[in-house]
């Protein structure tokens, strides 16, 4: 499957643009800003605050604007995935919590 995306000069769409005012939600917006990103891959483990995040990603990928969503067991294997990715040199993308972040921080740091 081939993914044609066009780049966009900054400050057109900046400066000139057209735009038009939706009201949506947080992980809506985040799922927008994935989509126009041109993300790779993304990394979902499921847990409260970003599973709506990630669920809303999932459904990009069924659309085909992400190349590659893997699911991951926890948050160490969550993190050590994103870390191979992103030292494979991969455009990814993951949400997490907090508490969530910090069981998975040894796999980033090291």
């Amino acid at each position: 499957m081939s993914l044609n995306k066009t780049l966009v000069d900054m400050d057109f769409l900046l400066n000139e643009a057209p735009r038009e005012k939706h009201f949506i939600t947080g992980a809506q917006a985040m799922a927008e800003a994935v989509k126009r990103a041109s993300v790779d891959m993304a990394i979902a483990y499921p847990i409260t605050p970003q599973s709506e995040v990630m669920h809303l990603v999932g459904d990009i990928f069924a659309q085909g604007h992400i190349k590659e969503y893997y699911r991951a067991e926890e948050e160490l294997g969550t993190m050590s995935a994103i870390a191979g990715a992103a030292r494979a040199g991969v455009r990814l993308f993951t949400a997490t919590s907090g508490p969530g972040l910090l069981r998975g921080l040894e796999a980033i740091v090291s």
